[in-house]
């Protein structure tokens, strides 16, 4: 699967109950990997994510936003943007409850983008076991901002 300007590997919007197991996605100037919006109870594992960007965008690896019961298991993601400003990283939750995030491998090339990153509300998430590397300024492994209850062992 490939993905360019603004787009989106796999979009899953309103779903449930669904795998998203072993794709090879890449994608390419402000697009994301894997999204979810208002979905419930899928599954993302074993996939392999590359983000490259030349332009300002989402870049994000995988994203969910208002979805609960979703299960992040297994990823490799590499996220890189070749200019100053932007968001992205490896996996971002915003509004999305009770995912379980674990043995992801990501790496983050550029200031401010974040290994995982849950935002506005994320809350009773269980952040396991994941090998993440960042490079750049602001950059962090795991960044919560009004977040509560989200667990990391590691």
């Amino acid at each position: 699967n490939a993905s360019n300007n603004n787009g989106r590997g796999i979009l899953l919007a309103s779903s449930n109950f669904t795998t998203i197991v072993n794709n090879t996605i890449l994608s390419f100037n402000g697009s994301e990997g894997i999204s979810l919006t208002s979905s419930y109870r899928n599954a993302i594992l074993l996939n392999n994510i590359t983000i490259y960007s030349y332009m300002r965008g989402s870049n994000k690896g995988i994203s969910l936003t208002s979805s609960i019961n979703n299960s992040i298991i297994g990823n490799n993601i590499s996220s890189n943007l070749n200019i100053s400003g932007g968001v992205g990283g490896g996996i971002f939750l915003q509004g999305s409850n009770y995912t379980f995030i674990d043995s992801n491998v990501i790496v983050t090339w550029n200031s401010s983008f974040h290994g995982i990153e849950l935002i506005e509300s994320s809350s009773f998430n269980n952040i396991t076991n994941n090998r993440i590397t960042t490079y750049g300024t602001e950059a962090y492994g795991i960044y919560l901002f009004n977040s509560i209850s989200s667990s990391n062992d590691k």
